[in-house]
Order: C-alpha cells, then structure tokens, then sequence
C-alpha cells in the first residue's frame, strides 16, 4: 500500500477515480495475517473514506469500535466490498446499452464449468446456511439464464454482489469463488457496445480463464 501512483492517475470520473486509487492504496490480502496489519488495515479503510468524500462517492464502512485483529479484517473485507459494488454499477452502466450477451458453445461450457467450481466453494461446510442459500438461488439463476439465446448481465452481476457480501459476512472462503467470477464478469466488461444489440463475446481463452480455473481449484483444494 504505498500509494505513490495516485498523483499518476489520469481518470476524470469520479466513480473511476476512486477504482484507480483502491488499486494503489488496498493492501495484499495475502499478507494480512496477523495483528501486525491492524495499522495498515484502517489506514486504508481511512484514505478510500476520505477520497470518497473529496470525489463525492458514496462510502458507507463505519468506523472500527476496537483495535482486534478480527475488526480489522471486517473492515478490509467491507471496504473491498464498496469498491467491488461500484465496479459493478459500471459494468452495468457500460452494458445497459445491450443488456444481454450473446454465448456460443465455448463461453457457455467455460461459464458452467468456472460455476461448478463457485459451487463448490460455496458448499463448503464453513459457509453459513443463509449466505450459502442466498448465493445457490442466485447461481441457479444464472446457470438457467447462461443456456437461453441472450443472456442477461445482470445474473451475473447477482452472483457476484452475492459472493462479496458473503465474504463481508465473515465467509474468507469465498474469496477464491469472487476472484473467479470477477474474471468471467471482467470478459463481459471489455465488450464495447456500439448499438442497441446483443453483444458477442470473443473465445473464453482469450481472458485466460483455464489458468484462474486451475488456480482456484487449487486454493480450494489447500484450505
């Protein structure tokens, strides 16, 4: 978290610019494992409250009531979660020109198959009854939606608020099903829309899903 590319930014929306700067400032999730980082956990919180207020964008993490190792966490996991909600709001926005996507053969078998994996994850005993429940109908949802001829993005986005609300909850587990699903979500973003049509995706491989396939399968497989 050294922030010294935030002078580098370039983007003029405010929505935007917040993004950028999480992307400088957040700290690694890998390396927050110990009381050690409770600084550096509301530093952050702090900054992404106070950049906010200066672009005018909605930031809504309370203020930690104590000092423990277990409050600090909450707050990374929340703070990550405003942020992950706004680049949420602007895929929408990016795609609400043509709400849906057109899949072949190869984007629905490689969605189906990044989806099993998410189920799995999210089947694990550690999940909670209620945030797994929340999240299965939300899965199912997509899974019918990813066979029909259009596709709307916002199954997709459904899943994935739902998955990052559950790791706010408390559900660490999820992490892996959130990276996943922000790589397949991501593919949908980099589509550029220039009329009101259905907008075809280009081959799955091209966004490198095996390997983030395989890598969260193995995160899985060590937890």
């Amino acid at each position: 978290m050294s922030g010294e590319g935030i002078e580098n930014i370039q983007e003029t929306d405010p929505v935007r610019a917040i993004i950028a700067i999480d992307r400088e400032l957040r700290p690694d999730f890998e390396t927050i494992n110990s009381t050690a980082q409770v600084e550096i956990i509301f530093a952050y919180r702090a900054m992404m409250e106070r950049a906010c207020k200066l672009f005018g964008v909605e930031f809504s993490v309370p203020e930690p009531d104590d000092d423990n190792y277990a409050t600090a966490r909450k707050i990374l996991y929340l703070t990550k979660l405003e942020i992950d909600k706004l680049k949420v709001n602007l895929l929408y926005e990016k795609v609400q020109v043509g709400e849906a996507v057109v899949l072949d053969t190869a984007w629905r078998d490689k969605i189906h198959s990044s989806l099993a994996i998410v189920r799995s994850l999210v089947n694990r005993p550690e999940i909670p009854v209620q945030i797994r429940d929340s999240i299965m109908t939300k899965i199912h949802a997509l899974d019918a939606e990813i066979d029909r001829v259009r596709t709307r993005i916002q199954a997709f986005t459904q899943v994935l608020v739902g998955l990052c609300e559950g790791v706010s909850a408390g559900a660490t587990a999820l992490t892996p099903a959130v990276r996943l699903l922000e790589r397949v979500v991501g593919a949908v973003a980099r589509v550029q829309p220039s009329q009101p049509a259905p907008l075809a995706l280009p081959p799955p491989e091209d966004f490198g899903l095996d390997d983030l396939e395989a890598s969260t399968e193995d995160d899985s497989n060590d937890a």
